[in-house]
């Protein structure tokens, strides 16, 4: 269980039994708390969610032409994120 505010954009996640997909996009309220956009797996539709929402992060998966199971959003590890890359 996470807040949405930890997730990253492209998570997915479940809240309240649906799935759900962070994107970039967020909005601030009057009363400084955060909004962040989702988008429904099921149907497509978008929804504003707030920050503090306690979420279940989940793992979607698909399979290539050949029937081998693959994670749709790969981790890479931070530390190594630049390593043998110019970064200036």
């Amino acid at each position: 269980m996470k807040y949405l505010e930890e997730l990253k954009p492209g998570d997915l996640f479940e809240y309240k039994n649906q799935k759900f997909i962070l994107t970039n996009d967020y909005k601030q309220r009057k009363n400084d708390a955060m909004n962040y956009s989702v988008v429904s797996i099921n149907d497509g539709s978008l929804r504003w969610l707030d920050a503090s929402a306690v979420v279940n992060t989940v793992d979607l998966y698909t399979r290539d032409v050949e029937g081998n199971i693959l994670l749709v959003k790969e981790f890479k590890d931070e530390d190594n994120l630049f390593k043998n890359k110019n970064v200036s």
